[in-house]
């Protein structure tokens, strides 16, 4: 095909490619990366090609040239809306243009809608007589791993524009904004921007791919016969952020009206009461529905301890719950459920809600709201720490890498405490306006703010009688260890590590091993933990619980100090716990193929008897 000129400006405002009569059958072509729309006309022959001069220039091509690189389409070929693109904006002419945002808007709305784009395209418009060039920046992709075809659609693409290289041209208002949700399709995005810390990689990943679709307009989700995900649930340790992240992630996903609604206030003794809160949560949602149809803003429901209301249907019978969890499963996903209601659950412990709740088309995204790791303690304490370097009330010594290193077992909530701490502690060494917060102020207060997860290593330090090991298989234990929590390919969740020797030389290795393996969370478990305790089955419990908990983080190391005394062990009349040995030995030796996280158990013993009759495991051995 040869390249000719379009003939006239008026065609160029097109942005299409001209070509003969002969090929109205064709609608689109496809000249590398590009793709055009085509109109047809008298003027031009069978192995012509007319494009405008904006065009032969990002194609690099001149009046004259033959060229066979190209693909007709005779239908729309399968692409996506962007939500949202970004134009270099200019213009020729040496004189003054000012147009008004939200002219410039309806004008590319009404010249571009459907057209294709793709990086570093041009295109121009017409506005009373001035041509008006658009340079595409970048653009919204979504996660689509069949096309990456994107256009421009008139209903749900947002615009922002750069009008920096071109003096002349004055646009009017502020520069439209990308919307939320949007923006965290972009690369450089983080939760951090929005004041939530230690949830980036896989976490953000999880979010991106399952938000996607908010992005795309309601009749391009019925067109493709899918529909958005209605829900998620946060779960994870007290303290964390989930509460946090769920009104964060309210204000990503556009939401017009948010509702936070804690579990328990929707219990009611009287009857129907409990089923009608629920519906009156809905209400709103449905009726601008009703109204609006598709323009209808989304709603977004937060329940807090949404275990309160939705444990598994028939575990606790003649209970109020069973009636409540049908009631909020009839709303989400029933015959008269309006898709724009979205719902976030929050809860400390996922195991007991009811299984129908997270299935798919329901609250099906189950994110884990764990730990911050060091990088996310770094995040965290920039957020909490942020309007103290702005007014300048941080002395020059501080260093949150330091910070983040002594918190290895905080919360979200505890590392904003320790800088409550830190303040409170500086205004008692200097009640004057020109405060100032040391980083020895922080150093103090973490002595003062205890992690309820784990246990900090100040703590772990003490039980160390000096840093070097006393046993020679100790440092076996500890390369082991490490190796053990760097292979990706192993399928063992558990391993375990044991010491017999004196008391105190075999907790000092014990500690020392789980420091120097680098694992954020450890554990430490001893008999004096459970003397206000009574009865072996509450015990058990207890210890049960530690675990789980323990086992919410990807690597933990627990310390089982003298497991024979936990167990209430007695050599000389064979006696023993059955109850709390079962429950240890069943931790300690069962492999979990539900998780990828590991654990390692360090075990110190002074009964070697009681490791191979009871807990069924070899003693200088290990899993």
């Amino acid at each position: 095909m040869k390249i000719v000129s379009i003939g006239n400006q008026t065609r160029a405002y097109s942005n299409a490619i001209y070509v003969s009569i002969d090929k109205s059958k064709y609608k689109y072509i496809q000249i590398n990366l590009y793709v055009f729309k085509l109109l047809t006309d008298k003027e031009f022959n069978s192995d012509e090609l007319g494009l405008g001069s904006v065009q032969r220039q990002y194609l690099n091509l001149n009046i004259g040239d033959e060229i066979d690189n190209f693909v007709w389409h005779e239908e729309l070929p399968y692409s996506l809306p962007t939500p949202s693109i970004s134009f270099q904006i200019s213009i020729t002419k040496k004189s003054k243009l000012e147009i008004t945002m939200d002219t410039l808007t309806k004008l590319i709305h009404k010249t571009l809608d459907k057209i294709f784009i793709y990086k570093n395209q041009i295109f121009v418009i017409d506005f009373v007589g001035t041509s008006i060039y658009l340079k595409v920046d970048k653009y919204i992709k979504i996660d689509d791993k069949y096309t990456k075809l994107y256009y421009i659609n008139s209903e749900t693409t947002n615009f922002v524009f750069d009008n920096q290289s071109s003096k002349y041209l004055i646009i009017e208002e502020s520069v439209n904004e990308i919307s939320p949700l949007s923006k965290i399709l972009e690369p450089d995005f983080s939760f951090e921007q929005i004041g939530v810390g230690g949830l980036d990689g896989s976490f953000l990943e999880d979010f991106r791919r399952t938000f996607a679709t908010r992005l795309l307009p309601a009749s391009v989700i019925r067109e493709m016969g899918i529909s958005n995900v209605k829900g998620l649930l946060l779960y994870g340790v007290p303290g964390c952020g989930k509460t946090r992240l769920a009104r964060a992630l309210s204000e990503l996903i556009g939401a017009g009206a948010t509702k936070v609604v804690n579990g328990p206030e929707c219990l009611d003794r009287y009857v129907g009461s409990s089923e009608q809160k629920i519906r009156d949560l809905f209400k709103d949602a449905e009726d601008d529905y009703k109204q609006n149809g598709d323009k209808a803003k989304l709603h977004v429901i937060i329940f807090d301890e949404i275990d309160a209301i939705c444990k598994s249907r028939g575990s606790n019978p003649g209970s109020l719950t069973d009636s409540v969890v049908n009631q909020l499963l009839t709303k989400i996903d029933g015959v008269e459920s309006v898709p724009n209601v979205f719902i976030i659950g929050m809860t400390n412990i996922p195991e007991v809600i009811d299984k129908a709740l997270t299935r798919p088309g329901r609250l099906e995204l189950k994110l884990e709201v764990g730990l911050p790791d060091y990088d996310g303690r770094i995040q965290i304490l920039n957020i909490h720490t942020k309007k103290l370097k702005e007014s300048g009330r941080l002395t020059e010594d501080f260093d949150v890498l330091e910070i983040a290193n002594e918190t290895s077992n905080y919360t979200g909530a505890e590392l904003e405490s320790v800088v409550k701490n830190a303040v409170s502690l500086a205004i008692l060494d200097n009640n004057s306006d020109n405060l100032q917060i040391t980083q020895d102020n922080f150093l103090e207060a973490i002595k003062k703010v205890i992690p309820n997860f784990g246990i900090p290593n100040n703590l772990l330090n003490k039980m160390i009688i000096n840093k070097s090991l006393f046993y020679d298989f100790s440092k076996q234990y500890q390369d082991d260890i490490i190796t053990y929590f760097k292979d990706t390919e192993t399928n063992l969740s558990r391993r375990y590590f044991c010491i017999d020797q004196s008391f105190e030389c075999s907790l000092s290795d014990a500690a020392n091993i789980a420091i120097n393996s680098g694992v954020a969370h450890i554990r430490y478990i001893c008999a004096k933990q459970f003397l206000h305790i009574h009865g072996d089955q509450s015990k058990a419990s207890e210890i049960n619980k530690i675990l789980l908990e323990a086992n919410k983080a990807p690597q933990s190391i627990i310390i089982i100090d003298r497991i024979d005394k936990i167990c209430e062990f007695i050599a000389n009349g064979r006696s023993v716990s059955s109850i709390i040995t079962h429950t240890l030995s069943t931790w300690i030796t069962t492999n979990d193929l539900n998780t990828n996280n590991k654990m390692v158990f360090i075990i110190t013993n002074t009964e070697s008897s009681f490791l191979t009759d009871y807990i069924n495991i070899d003693f200088y051995t290990d899993k």
